[in-house]
């Protein structure tokens, strides 16, 4: 089983407010400022998890560029699933 968290940095917050309405306690969504990343990033690998998925705004932005540049970076853009 992987062990993940969910980084919320996207400033509408839409990943927490998903977290807010569904029972699983897995992934765990955190919301911290951007300036703390690195240091949620290591406590994350202290932690044991074994995947870290950043949520940034959809344009370049403070949260994207804090990313420590030894991350493996994928980007996506949102889709609804029908």
């Amino acid at each position: 089983m992987v062990i993940s968290l969910l980084i919320d940095l996207d400033p509408q917050v839409s990943a927490s407010n998903w977290s807010d309405l569904r029972e699983d306690s897995e992934p765990a969504v955190i919301a911290p400022q951007v300036p703390h990343l690195e240091r949620v990033l290591a406590q994350a690998e202290e932690n044991a998890r074994d995947l870290a998925i950043i949520d940034t705004a959809g344009r370049t932005n403070d949260a994207a560029l804090a990313a420590p540049k030894s991350l493996t970076s994928f980007l996506c853009r949102a889709a609804v699933a029908c």
